[in-house]
């Protein structure tokens, strides 16, 4: 019998893991714990690869979004606000869409708004 301690993020790997019909999404608190610990380095590389994955597949939800923004909003300094004149979020790319947010960012660049 092993006398191994699970690490603290797999629980956050088996609710995103477990298949279309078991998984479910992360709660905002969940998603908000697991956040803070791959900012603060206490997730093991192949945990992290797991987990974005498992993210990219499904697809984020709100509540998960609002989770990892609070984290990242109460762990990272801020930026200053004179280094961009918009702060636009990134785009994933995973649809087959025309690419109209990099097409509109470059357009404002070329118009001399500094995009984030």
């Amino acid at each position: 019998m092993s006398n191994t301690t699970e690490h603290p993020f797999a629980e956050f790997i088996r609710i995103l893991g477990k298949g279309k019909k078991g998984s479910r999404p992360l709660t905002q608190d969940e998603a908000y714990h697991a956040m803070r610990m791959i900012l603060a380095g206490e997730v093991e590389e192949i945990q992290l690869g797991a987990f974005l994955m498992l993210m990219r597949v499904k697809e984020e939800t709100p509540e998960e979004l609002a989770g990892f923004v609070l984290a990242v909003r109460e762990t990272l300094p801020r930026i200053s606000t004179d280094i961009a004149d918009l702060d636009w979020s990134a785009y994933a790319g995973k649809r087959r869409h025309l690419p109209w947010y990099i097409l509109s960012s470059l357009l404002l660049a070329e118009n001399g708004i500094k995009v984030l």
